[in-house]
């Protein structure tokens, strides 16, 4: 409880702190026009009372009076209405800004979050939530000057309606209760509903993502897939729409009556003030005031009840929110700092993978010196591609150590370690930019700058450009650009290792760098390569060996050890793994 409490108001001060970070101008003008607004609508009643009881006097000498009143009365309207309008502007600015915010600091913590949070699909049902709930701040807010707002108005009301008519007053309030217990029991259910189904949501938003993507538009139209997605979109929305229907179903019948309760107290107030007036203990005036203070009390308290409703449920994505602002890594900085990669021990390292139970790596141990030129092989899942990320720490090691420079890899700054290397994934991914951006990852114009010349050169990015009669400007992909160019699978690869290229690490690693390339393609590349970057080290992972023939060292993994290591004619000659290998796959 006190944990509930606690979270309540953290979530509170936060949406305040941020909207005054984010949008205090905004906030500002919709706060106090939201205060205002009922406080002006009750000064109106009164001018309606006292316009009516001068009418029904038939006094001419009221006249003037009368005037004046019904000149403030429209003017209030205007006021009314420019107050509205500056809610309405306030609101949707404050949205955009909000939702500008919120969103890039969710970007910010998607990139700053280890790669181990992928592998878990909670990251990515909270992903989904947290992009749905982008305004649960401001609402949040809204809903704390809204219960202010109301509070004053009901005290107000209540000082007036008092007087004549204080068992009303007390009994309409306490009407409006029943409604308020009801809204907040099924918010509770359909928070809770939202929670539950954030999977399946994101299954739906999967189906819908396939089929707006050009890379699946192939297979769709090819293979009788289209029954498969329509029937699992089908049978996710027909389930979670008749879950939300009973609990909405329900909501209306108990709101319904629940609300009724207002209502009949109100009709009594009615007959109550047309009673009095009938014997001269009110005016007519009377009744067009106490009934309309009486609506108005009606409405603030469901405002009031309303407003705590939506706060808890606002209060608790808030905290959703922060929960996931605030995560955690369990890869963190250290305190060295780097600038250059000589050495690289892996020293009985031991690992598995977030979530799963069988070890990768058991004991392995494999040292790399300055200037090698290491090739790493073994069939596919012997953890090849894991040893890059471990270098890269995007995963830690559970056992032994990795040591960089003679220095544990935990001691080291992280981006300042990853920047020391220059990586080609296996999955290498471009993005629908203009070409030169793909290369320098930065909005770059200096596309005649050495790095850039040599990267295209050594990719042989420089060919497909000059065959395809574009430039370095041009976009790839057409998604956003009618005349960008689609490259090939293997015009892709070369762009991807331009940017390794660009780089000009001093450590490179190139993880199956030919899996798209032809054979020329790839023995031109390998020999640049090697004639290229003589005093750099070099980490090959390739399934095409004679790539690696000239390497200066052979690592053959198989079961999460080093069981083959040396130089190429070495280990043919030692007929074993590589060996069998060598004559399965060269």
């Amino acid at each position: 409880m006190i944990n509930n409490i606690m979270n309540f108001i953290g979530s509170i001060l936060f949406s305040f702190k941020t909207l005054k970070k984010v949008s205090f101008m905004y906030s500002f003008i919709k706060n106090i026009s939201n205060i205002l607004l009922p406080i002006i609508a009750i000064f109106m009643t009164y001018l309606v009372k006292d316009i009516v009881d001068k009418l029904a006097s038939k006094d001419i000498g009221d006249l003037a009076s009368i005037t004046v009143c019904v000149l403030i009365y429209c003017t209030l309207k205007i006021i009314i209405g420019f107050l509205n309008g500056c809610i309405e502007y306030s609101t949707e600015m404050e949205s955009n800004k909000l939702r500008r915010n919120m969103g890039e600091d969710t970007i910010k913590k998607s990139l700053e979050l280890d790669i181990e949070w992928y592998d878990n699909a909670t990251l990515y049902d909270e992903l989904q939530y947290v992009q749905y709930n982008y305004n649960s701040i401001a609402n949040l807010t809204n809903g704390i000057i809204e219960i202010f707002s109301s509070i004053i108005s009901l005290a107000v009301i209540c000082i007036i309606a008092l007087d004549k008519l204080w068992i009303y007053t007390i009994i309409m309030i306490i009407s409006c209760i029943p409604s308020g217990i009801a809204k907040f029991s099924f918010t509770k259910k359909i928070y809770k509903f939202n929670i539950d189904r954030l999977s399946e949501e994101r299954k739906v938003d999967y189906i819908v993502s396939l089929v707006t993507d050009k890379n699946y538009a192939q297979d769709f139209r090819q293979y009788p897939i289209k029954s498969l997605l329509l029937s699992k979109y089908r049978i996710i929305c027909e389930l979670m729409f008749g879950e939300r229907r009973k609990i909405l179903f329900k909501k209306l019948i108990v709101s319904s009556i629940s609300l009724l309760l207002p209502e009949i107290v109100l009709l009594g107030i009615i007959l109550s003030v047309i009673f009095k007036i009938s014997r001269n203990e009110m005016t007519v005036g009377d009744f067009s005031l106490y009934v309309g203070l009486m609506s108005q009390l009606c409405g603030n308290m469901s405002r009031v009840v309303y407003s705590i409703d939506g706060i808890i449920e606002d209060s608790n994505k808030v905290s959703f929110y922060k929960q996931f602002i605030n995560k955690k890594n369990n890869v963190n900085d250290g305190f060295r700092h780097i600038k250059d990669i000589k050495t690289i021990e892996l020293k009985k390292i031991s690992f598995k993978y977030p979530f799963t139970e069988n070890y990768i790596f058991k004991n392995l141990s494999l040292h790399i010196n300055s200037g090698d030129k290491i090739a790493i092989v073994g069939e596919n899942g012997a953890g090849k591609s894991t040893m890059i990320k471990l270098l890269l720490r995007f995963y830690d090691v559970d056992e032994g150590e990795i040591v960089i420079n003679g220095f544990n890899i935990k001691d080291y700054v992280v981006e300042e370690l990853r920047s020391c290397i220059g990586i080609y994934f296996q999955n290498n991914n471009n993005y629908a930019f203009k070409i030169i951006e793909n290369i320098t990852l930065r909005e770059s114009t200096d596309i005649n700058s050495s790095n850039v010349v040599e990267a295209l050169k050594l990719s042989g990015l420089n060919k497909v450009i000059k065959n395809k009669k574009i430039n370095l400007s041009s976009y790839n992909t057409k998604l956003f650009n009618k005349d960008g160019v689609e490259l090939s699978g293997g015009e892709n690869q070369k762009l991807s290792l331009a940017r390794t290229i660009y780089m000009n690490k001093k450590l490179l690693i190139f993880d199956e760098p030919s899996a798209f390339l032809d054979a020329k393609s790839e023995y031109e590349f390998f020999k640049d390569i090697r004639n290229k970057y003589k005093d750099r080290t070099l980490i090959y992972i390739s399934h095409r060996l004679t790539n690696i023939v000239k390497s200066d060292r052979i690592v053959v993994i198989k079961n999460g050890e080093v069981i083959e290591e040396g130089f190429f004619d070495e280990l043919m000659n030692n007929k074993g793994v590589f060996y069998e290998y060598y004559r399965l796959y060269k």
